[in-house]
């Protein structure tokens, strides 16, 4: 399951990210770091010189001066965060768990796990999500009839499934709930970077000396230049 998988992966990043979080972990990095600054005769982690705020903001306290192992760590700790945080983020993302719901039900269908008191639930969510292009009714039925598609073999990734289907040829008409859910799976976007991607490639193609282009040939153009190979 590739989005399982992709879970499963940013889990254990984030727990081998977490473990750095550690007084020793710093200790040691810190060590490390003065010691190659020693070894290559360059000059010592210091603490930048602290700026004097606004007047107006200035409520005429001392600034804190913090040693530099102390001033890296704040930062080093804080990066750390930022890090794991924006992974959680990441895998909040409503579009991930209709990836994952998908590839759950598929693949447990196929294993003959359609039973299960959880499958119940992420088709529901499955059909919800997709309105009135899936019904749960007829999308049951199809994956009912799963494990025979699979030969009642061990199904580990969504490909197995795919691979079976596109053996039927012709076929496939008779299994319309599976294929749209196959085909929807497909076409999800998993994240904006595309949309993203194409701004920037507007940017460059429609630029202050090319202003004046139809609709279709910028279109056009964009296309081109999207997908050079």
């Amino acid at each position: 399951m590739v989005q399982s998988a992709r879970r499963t992966a940013v889990e254990q990043t984030k727990s081998i990210l977490q473990t750095f979080r550690h007084e020793s972990q710093w200790t040691e990095l810190w060590a490390s770091c003065t010691q190659d600054a020693q070894r290559l005769n360059v000059d010592q982690p210091a603490v930048p010189r602290n700026r004097r705020p606004p007047r107006r903001l200035d409520d005429g306290s001392q600034p804190v001066q913090l040693e530099p192992a102390d001033h890296f760590k704040r930062q080093f700790y804080e990066l750390l965060d930022i890090v794991m945080s924006t992974m959680t983020q990441r895998l909040q993302q409503p579009s991930l768990n209709v990836y994952t719901n998908i590839e759950k039900s598929l693949i447990a269908a196929a294993n003959g796990q359609l039973s299960s008191s959880d499958m119940k639930d992420n088709l529901t969510a499955i059909c919800e999500h997709f309105n009135s292009d899936v019904e749960y009714r007829k999308l049951h039925q199809a994956l009912e009839d799963l494990p025979m598609l699979v030969e009642n073999r061990q199904v580990t990734s969504l490909q197995d499934i795919i691979d079976k289907v596109m053996e039927l040829g012709p076929a496939k008409r008779l299994r319309a709930p599976l294929i749209r859910l196959l085909t929807l799976h497909a076409v999800i976007p998993a994240t904006s970077a595309t949309a993203e991607r194409s701004f920037s490639t507007l940017r460059r193609v429609k630029n202050y000396l090319r202003a004046t282009m139809t609709q279709q040939r910028l279109n056009s153009v964009l296309v081109l230049h999207a997908h050079q190979d």
